[in-house]
């Protein structure tokens, strides 16, 4: 059996959301300790990095991903963020895609620094390349070649700002 496991059972059951952990502990134990083949999406995965955010140290958050990393398989290529807006009166669903070319590591490498753009850079390997942002030397990282990315929050900005803004204008 294979199973495609969702962020907010691992949420659920990391932050022990009451009426939710004690499934999402069953859940997991199965997938990860019995003889089932677990699998997460890298959306799921930086999701969960993004929504544990700051009410864990790094290292604890760090210590969640490596953990994930060991239990489960990542099951995409490229690192593509998601975000959706649902419209105030309820009946539209919009949705903003972005993509960074790149894939994920199966472990938690490279060094901190200040100049560090995400903690997820401890696992994103850009495309073309066999090491994560944090294991580039700043020479490496200012020189690499750069592919097109599509920021989703950027996306959803100029939709924003040319329906919302206008339909106040009306």
């Amino acid at each position: 059996m294979e199973v495609l496991i969702d962020s907010n059972i691992i949420l659920d059951w990391f932050l022990k959301r009451d009426q939710f952990y004690e499934n999402s502990k069953a859940v997991l134990n199965k997938c990860w300790f019995g003889n089932i083949k677990s699998f997460i999406t890298i959306h799921s995965l930086c999701d969960i990095y993004y929504l544990v955010g700051n009410k864990f140290p790094l290292e604890e958050k760090k210590k969640l991903i490596q953990f994930l990393l060991n239990r489960s398989e990542i099951i995409e290529e490229n690192y593509n963020s998601v975000k959706a807006f649902i419209d105030y009166d309820g009946k539209e669903l919009h949705q903003f895609m972005g993509k960074h070319e790149g894939t994920i590591s199966k472990e938690i490498l490279g060094k901190d620094t200040e100049k560090k753009w995400s903690d997820l850079w401890y696992i994103y390997k850009p495309y073309g390349y066999d090491k994560t942002l944090a294991e580039m030397t700043e020479e490496e990282r200012a020189n690499r070649i750069k592919y097109k990315s599509v920021d989703s929050m950027k996306e959803f900005a100029k939709w924003y700002n040319l329906n919302k803004l206008e339909s106040k204008k009306v």
